[in-house]
Parts: C-alpha cells; sequence; structure tokens
C-alpha cells in the first residue's frame, strides 16, 4: 500500500475532528482540555495537530474520548476497526422497506 493510500482514513478523520473545532470555535489547547475532562490523560495539542493533518493515526485508546467530545461516531474516525468487527458503514446496509 503506498503512503498515499494509507493516510488516506487518517486524513479523513483528522478533517472531521478539525471541522468539529471549526464549528465549535475552540481550539487545539481547548480541544485537549475537554479531551482530558473525559477522565484521560491530556492529549498534546503537538499530537491533536498531527492527528488533524492526517499525519498521526487516532490510537484505539484515543478513540473513545475523541467520540466523547467530538460526537462524530467511531466508524468514521477509524473505519477499519468498524471492519475489524464487522460493522458496515450505513451506505452499504440493505434497507428493508415495510410490505
Amino acid at each position: 500500500m503506498s503512503d498515499v493510500q494509507h493516510q488516506l482514513p487518517e486524513r479523513a478523520a483528522g478533517s472531521r475532528i478539525k471541522g468539529y473545532r471549526d464549528r465549535a470555535g475552540i481550539s487545539l489547547e481547548e480541544l485537549a482540555d475537554r479531551i482530558q475532562q473525559t477522565g484521560v490523560d491530556r492529549p498534546s495539542t503537538a499530537k491533536l495537530s498531527r492527528i488533524e493533518n492526517g499525519l498521526q493515526p487516532i490510537q484505539d485508546y484515543d478513540l473513545a474520548p475523541l467520540v466523547t467530545v467530538t460526537g462524530i461516531p467511531a466508524r468514521l474516525l477509524r473505519p477499519d476497526l468498524a471492519k475489524l468487527f464487522g460493522v458496515r458503514p450505513r451506505s452499504a446496509r440493505r434497507v428493508r422497506h415495510a410490505a
């Protein structure tokens, strides 16, 4: 897998987190503070910046606090984990129609 292909999920996740921050009008410092309020160690703003820029993937242990703070579904931040547990994206699910 090329480096570009490997970074696509990280970039998408980072863009979603950056979009959340922009809509909420908060800084990286404030995001880090909110994450700490979930009961985990406060991430550095450098780490959050690397995640937003697609330079660092979201680690398993960072996923739940990010989901809690941002409200972004885990399957959008770490689609690889959704695949691991057999969760299909909504667009791939069959819709049952009432008869």
